[in-house]
């Protein structure tokens, strides 16, 4: 298997709420290689916001180190902060109250970015978001979804090895957030960024994720690729619709697989099938005759429901 160069390394890192002591990160490690797409994932209060900002170098763990290319992020925080992209689906980084365009103007300047590239890069991605035409508009005066995606080109402004989204769609229409995907997509295949992101929407993840992080309770549970994420938290069943065109094979199906029957509709039967029944099941079929078989795999929102209760 070819060696892929850890991007960011977390490691032991622990973080505690002051008042109670208890742990939000209670000595998490895992990589962000490159070219990666990661899910970091878990209910409301696992600490997946708290990572980001330890990664963004808002807070300082108590205790454990993040790398980057093996140096301390907190040592090199000016020349690390250059190399990433941080964004906060509740925050902004753009001035609000003037136009688009010099909002992005001034972010180029503090990243050293010359106003000729700027304007380069700004006007790739309004076009690929649909913003191009509120440049000259102020922030203040945009939609949710117009303000994410500004936001979003803030974040890839200066080309980030890393990009980190912390609930990034959060409100987002769905026409914005295919846009969004398809971009994100794009620079991970064309310029190799490795993608960070959290979320709670399974479109989010669906779209975007090759690899899946599970936090709780402020401990890393899982760490795999999306498939062996969902055979670790899925069931070993399947909804299995059958239709038939004739009505006696329909009672004689009916009859054989009453065990399995979830619910009737007309001459089309709804089953539970194990995984370890499904080859004698299939094999039953063939004396059916003139049939349509649809196995409908587990929802993703039911997987991660399930993994949260871990």
């Amino acid at each position: 298997m070819q060696n892929i160069q850890a991007l960011l390394e977390l490691r032991d890192i622990v973080k505690k709420y002051r008042k109670s002591g208890t742990f939000s990160l209670n000595r998490v490690s895992f990589e962000v290689r490159e070219k990666e797409r990661i899910a970091y994932l878990g209910p409301n209060g696992s600490g997946k916001t708290t990572t980001c900002k330890i990664m963004g170098t808002v807070l300082y763990p108590d205790a454990g180190k993040v790398l980057f290319r093996g140096r301390d992020i907190f040592k090199i925080r000016r020349a690390y902060l250059k190399k990433i992209g941080v964004m906060f689906g509740n925050k902004t980084k753009l001035m609000q109250n003037i136009k688009l365009m010099d909002a992005f103007l001034l972010l180029g300047h503090i990243y050293g970015i010359s106003e000729k590239e700027v304007k380069k890069k700004v006007f790739y991605y309004a076009e690929r978001l649909n913003v191009r035409h509120l440049l000259n508009n102020r922030l203040r005066e945009f939609s949710l979804g117009e303000r994410t995606k500004s936001e979003l080109i803030g974040t890839l402004l200066h080309d980030p090895e890393v990009v980190i989204l912390d609930e990034p769609t959060i409100g987002v229409d769905i026409v914005s957030r295919y846009e969004m995907y398809e971009l994100l997509r794009y620079i991970n295949k064309t310029m190799g960024t490795s993608i960070l992101i959290t979320s709670h929407n399974v479109e989010d993840i669906k779209e975007l994720a090759k690899r899946v992080i599970l936090i709780n309770r402020g401990k890393v549970i899982f760490d795999g690729d999306l498939p062996e994420f969902k055979k670790r938290f899925g069931t070993e069943q399947k909804d299995v619709i059958l239709r038939f065109k004739s009505y006696n094979q329909f009672e004689r199906a009916r009859k054989e697989l009453s065990g399995f029957i979830k619910k009737i509709e007309g001459v089309n039967l709804h089953l539970i099938i194990g995984d370890k029944e499904m080859p004698s099941l299939l094999k039953k079929l063939i004396s059916y005759g003139d049939y349509e078989l649809l196995i409908k795999e587990q929802e993703l929102s039911e997987i991660l429901r399930r993994s949260y209760g871990e």
